[in-house]
């Protein structure tokens, strides 16, 4: 019975393109927050294989005190947890599009509008993402709560962008996920913190373990009318 269970569970995940997604930094102006906001859509293959790794890495790596906490966050890992976590990356399968906007560069007006710019940056990283296949998306992406879009509006907002500008006629799942809960989730803070440690402190330490990862990388500006 546990043995068709755990199948079921592998060929669910097979059936579908599996999307990642998690930010690093924020929207507002505090300066502890960094000059640039970054978003990393990662596309796993076997979402099982890296699923199984974090939880025993952490089970193994992280410190007795650590171990306690709810989930992994790279801001608070330990420096030993990090250099084993981005060292033995090699061996998974994942690819990355980041999608960065320097604040500074936002307008006064797009500022009152948050959520619409977190929906803009998803849409055009999920659209590098995708690949020509006629599988079922799957998008898991932490819990975000932005004024002016709800969880409904923002699911509307992404899969009619998707079928209109990507011809993607493929059923599209979203699932809005406490990360707590979800270590596939708390292996993207890892990713896309090495992005933020990148463009907001000039440190590529942990970003050079991604290279042969990334699929895409931009930096997008916004006007008015996005």
């Amino acid at each position: 019975m546990v043995c068709d269970i755990i199948k079921l569970n592998k060929l669910f995940y097979r059936e579908f393109m599996n999307i990642y997604i998690d930010e690093s930094g924020d929207l507002g102006s505090a300066k502890k927050s960094g000059k640039y906001f970054i978003i990393a859509i990662v596309s796993i293959n076997n979402p099982k294989q890296i699923e199984t790794w974090m939880r025993r890495i952490r089970s193994r790596k992280l410190n007795k005190k650590d171990r306690k906490a709810s989930e992994a966050k790279a801001v608070s890992a330990s420096h030993e947890f990090k250099k084993y976590f981005y060292e033995h990356l090699i061996n998974l399968d994942f690819k990355i599009s980041f999608v960065v906007i320097k604040k500074s560069k936002i307008t006064t007006r797009l500022k009152k509008e948050q959520g619409l710019i977190y929906l803009y940056m998803i849409k055009k990283g999920v659209a590098n993402t995708l690949t020509k296949n006629n599988n079922p998306i799957l998008i898991t992406i932490d819990r975000r709560h932005f004024q002016k879009l709800t969880k409904e509006s923002f699911n509307i907002g992404l899969k009619e962008f998707l079928m209109i500008n990507c011809g993607s006629n493929n059923s599209i799942k979203i699932h809005h996920i406490d990360s707590s809960t979800n270590n596939l989730l708390q292996f993207v803070d890892f990713i896309v913190y090495a992005a933020g440690r990148k463009y907001n402190i000039d440190d590529l330490k942990w970003y050079n373990y991604l290279k042969k990862n990334i699929y895409k990388e931009k930096i997008i500006e916004l006007s008015n009318n996005k």
